[in-house]
């Protein structure tokens, strides 16, 4: 190929071109993401950490990006080109930036189509990572020549590629980093991704959380944050998960190609352990069986056309390949108190007893012991009969005179009974929520949701057991122990436990 007139290559110059409008491009999808207010808006966007660092643009460029964040026409120009793209601020060392809650133009401007839902999910093959990463050639014309011409058409520029990359300086620098200035520490507002380079710096204990998240994904556990990375991964497409108001709050997958997957999350409501994760606008998925804690899947499902299950699958196998990099995100969460009740695993409430002894070890903890956050103290032995405890909680005789309890014959019968209560999915979930930011979980158990049989049960009053009868409920209230809410290892805190009897 033959050298210019000034003696560079014709094909660098082409390429230094495409790569200027990809910085376009770039920089026109993070604009949409800021509200069409005018001047302050734009105000805002040179403020960000991420663009601060930059050199100030020329007036004329100020003045252009000023009008096309008013202009209503230029917003409209905009949508119509077909881009879909929003994505937050980037920030070329991590994996995804926070941005401003500032106001978020209305969904709908930005034209989001999705695709139609498979009749059977549960029939459909898993797509080719190929084909879903496949950009159309005929919109990638499109992009180009939108962008080759669109700082031309003021005061008659030409469309040469000198032109573009001159009136592009700016903005090819807007969402990078200065060449001559070292990168800027890590972000408090991003979270890290795969592969980085301090993997390695993590504690044991950091490494069982990980596992831990990885184990309750595979018992069919709630997907969240911590999730998105591995998620990413495994459809090879950029995932951008919006909170109920409409503000994007993460980013992952940043660097795959395709049509990123819009996801909203909605915080739980009281008497709910965990939130929900719709499709934007808060639609669930339509003709989707529900099946527990699949929300996060069926989302993606709906986007992808690959079975929620086998996403479920393949995400634990990027969670466990780069367990490390969940390890580091889960830090990274935990020290931000970032989540917003997207679901992350803390610590600070678990029970993995094998037998009855395992339980009477918990129960008795927690009669000897303070819940977080309020110091209260345990009383499960409070119902459970022991003529010879001394204690006023100690025991049901003690804990009803003067008043009316319900308890079980003895505390070999609690202890038998808490464990197999423990061991429910109810308790396990009840557990989770703990995990997740929760300080107090009621459950009622039914006798049919215990593996074994019950003893029975009877009402104390004044100090006195009545005739034993069966048992038709129980009640468990989980809290966390005193200073250990976030102490991934630590055991559940029982608050009380008492039977229903009829």
């Amino acid at each position: 190929m033959e050298d210019d007139a000034n003696g560079t290559n014709s094909y660098d110059n082409i390429e230094e071109e495409l790569k200027v409008i990809d910085h376009l491009r770039r920089s026109l999808d993070n604009l949409r993401i800021v509200s069409s207010s005018g001047e302050d808006s734009f105000e805002h966007l040179l403020t960000l950490p991420e663009i601060a660092e930059i050199d100030e643009p020329d007036e004329e460029t100020v003045d252009y990006v000023k009008s096309l964040i008013s202009n209503v026409e230029e917003q409209r120009l905009i949508s119509e080109d077909g881009e879909e793209c929003i994505t937050s601020v980037e920030n070329t060392a991590e994996e995804e930036i926070f941005t401003d809650p500032h106001d978020i133009r209305s969904i709908e401007t930005y034209q989001i189509s999705e695709p139609a839902l498979p009749s059977n999910p549960d029939s459909v093959l898993q797509d080719d990572d190929d084909e879903e990463r496949q950009v159309s050639t005929s919109s990638s014309s499109s992009k180009f020549s939108f962008f080759s011409s669109f700082f031309s058409s003021k005061k008659g520029a030409s469309t040469s590629s000198s032109s573009a990359s001159s009136k592009g300086s700016y903005f090819s620098r807007l969402f990078g980093r200065k060449k001559s200035e070292p990168p800027s520490p890590q972000s408090l507002f991003s979270i890290p991704s795969c592969n980085s380079q301090v993997d390695d710096n993590l504690e044991t204990i950091d490494l069982e959380q990980a596992e831990r998240l990885i184990e309750d994904t595979e018992k069919q556990g709630p997907a969240g944050t911590p999730h998105l990375s591995s998620l990413a991964r495994t459809i090879q497409r950029p995932i951008l998960a919006f909170s109920s108001s409409m503000r994007l709050s993460h980013t992952a997958g940043r660097d795959f190609e395709g049509e990123p997957i819009m996801i909203q999350f909605h915080s739980a409501r009281p008497g709910m352990a965990t939130g929900h994760w719709t499709l934007l606008g808060n639609r669930d998925p339509e003709g989707l069986p529900m099946t527990l804690n699949n929300c996060l899947f069926n989302v993606v499902f709906a986007q992808t056309g690959r079975k929620p299950s086998d996403l479920r699958q393949e995400t634990i196998k990027e969670m466990r390949k780069h367990i490390k990099s969940l390890a580091r995100r889960i830090q990274a969460l935990v020290k931000q108190h970032e989540c917003q009740g997207l679901i992350i695993m803390i610590g600070g409430a678990r029970y993995n007893g094998s037998s009855p002894s395992d339980a009477q070890k918990v129960i008795d903890d927690s009669q000897h012991g303070t819940c977080h956050p309020r110091h209260l103290q345990g009383h499960p032995r409070g119902h459970a009969s022991h003529p010879s405890a001394t204690g006023p909680t100690d025991s049901a005789e003690n804990y009803s005179r003067g008043g009316w309890k319900t308890g079980f014959l003895s505390r070999s019968d609690q202890d038998h009974v808490g464990h197999m209560a423990l061991c429910t999915n109810e308790a396990q979930r009840a557990m989770d929520a703990l995990n997740r930011g929760s300080h107090n979980e009621a459950i009622r158990l039914n006798p049919n949701q215990l593996p074994g049989s019950l003893p029975q049960g009877a009402e104390f009053r004044d100090g006195q057991q009545e005739s034993p009868r069966p048992i038709r409920q129980l009640v468990l209230v989980l809290r966390h122990h005193t200073g250990q809410a976030n102490n991934p290892d630590y055991p559940v805190f029982v608050h009380t436990f008492y039977p229903v009897v009829t």
